[in-house]
């Protein structure tokens, strides 16, 4: 009986290392030339500075709905957006706190809640990757970077997918030998 609940719990747990790798490798797939992974829609993005504080925390793994139409954003809506940064394009989380209108051009001028400025450029619609859903999930974001590197997902994906296949082998092989086992008897008890 204990062995049982022990079998059943070790798949549960491998059920889940399974549901994982796929979910991570979705992720991977469905990157676009950006490095952005969407999945249905949505974009996961790990929280890396603390310009939104108290809001969004350093850390946090936030859910983006992915920019379709920009005409419906307005002030106080939370965007990430790809901005440039010492010559370098990184992705941004901030507020809108200004919408630009001149003609038919619009810009967003954007902040960090925990800034104390504005930021330098304003945001062309262009650069808009998306807006926050509101979902946030404490310190995740620290964790999918881990996975999202090599040796995390080496460490956490493949090698438990390894040990799950070897597991499977090892419960067919004991099967195959019960089942002739209990032919061995079958056959024993009708002389």
């Amino acid at each position: 009986m204990l062995k049982k609940i022990g079998n059943t719990l070790v798949d549960i747990l491998f059920f889940i290392v399974i549901i994982f790798a796929i979910v991570m490798i979705m992720l991977s797939v469905n990157s676009d030339n950006n490095g952005i992974a969407t999945l249905f829609g949505y974009i996961p993005f790990s929280i890396q500075t603390g310009s939104m504080e108290p809001t969004i925390m350093t850390g946090d793994l936030i859910i983006v709905k992915q920019a379709e139409d920009n005409s419906d954003l307005k002030q106080d809506d939370i965007i990430s957006f790809f901005a440039l940064e010492e010559k370098t394009k990184i992705i941004k989380t901030h507020r809108i706190i200004e919408v630009k209108k001149n003609g038919a051009m619009t810009s967003y001028v954007t902040k960090g809640d925990n800034n104390t400025g504005i930021d330098e450029i304003e945001v062309a619609p262009g650069d808009i990757i998306g807006k926050y859903t509101g979902t946030r999930i404490a310190k995740l974001g620290s964790i999918y970077d881990f996975l999202n590197s090599k040796y995390g997902f080496l460490i956490c994906i493949i090698v438990p997918l390894f040990i799950f296949f070897v597991y499977q082998i090892y419960k067919f092989i004991i099967l195959i030998i019960e089942m002739k086992n209990d032919g061995k008897k079958t056959v024993k008890t009708e002389e």
